[in-house]
């Protein structure tokens, strides 16, 4: 992996209630001012196809460099001038250096039950961007990440203020990250689903 950009890291399944193409969308928006930064999708879609509808979303957006790493095979002269790469799905030894390289890890989904993916994140000391619709609330009290609000309404802001910061700033959010998860246990993953699922049930009532 080079090092000469930054990563915003995503991992996990390529379906549309994950919120990709938004998270496509903005980083077409925003790339141009954060030059030191590259977004990387690891993933597979399970053969529904999805892969290839967020391929075509990509080739219309003009600020988006493209590396296909599940089609081009390795090509560095490629990747070294690109700003969005598609891993495919990754596992073992891979997986975990994607993790360490990376700076950051978003998940844009508006809801995750748990979001394992996330579990992973912190276990590996990187800040966090994930919708509030998650038993990971405590990302913001632990000052250890950004919430996304409903829709990811404030993603773009978010991505501006997160990219702005040094590696030395990140990696200082990012030690507090490995604290949320330090304790898991069934038990504790329970009351996290349980609280989440009270939270959702008192939004319901009050629409």
């Amino acid at each position: 992996i080079l090092k000469s950009k930054k990563y915003l890291l995503y991992v996990g399944r390529l379906d549309p209630v994950k919120g990709l193409i938004s998270l496509i969308n903005v980083w077409n928006e925003i790339i141009i001012n954060h030059c030191d930064w590259r977004l990387i999708i690891t993933g597979g879609d399970g053969n529904s196809g999805y892969l290839n509808v967020l391929k075509k979303n990509i080739r219309r957006l003009k600020n988006i460099n493209l590396y296909d790493y599940t089609k081009e095979n390795n090509d560095c002269d490629n990747f070294k001038y690109s700003n969005l790469v598609l891993t495919g799905p990754l596992y073992g030894a891979e997986k975990r250096e994607i993790y360490k390289n990376a700076s950051i890890f978003i998940n844009p989904s508006n809801f995750e039950n748990f979001g394992m993916t996330i579990a992973e994140a912190l276990k590996y000391n990187l800040p966090v961007i994930i919708s509030k619709n998650t038993p990971w609330d405590a990302v913001r009290s632990e000052n250890c990440g950004w919430l996304l609000s409903d829709k990811n309404a404030n993603l773009k802001s978010i991505l501006n203020s997160a990219l702005i910061k040094s590696s030395e700033e990140l990696m200082q959010l990012g030690k507090k990250s490995s604290n949320l998860v330090k304790n898991l246990s069934p038990d504790n993953i329970a009351l996290q689903n349980i609280k989440l699922y009270r939270n959702l049930i008192k939004l319901n009532k009050t629409e």
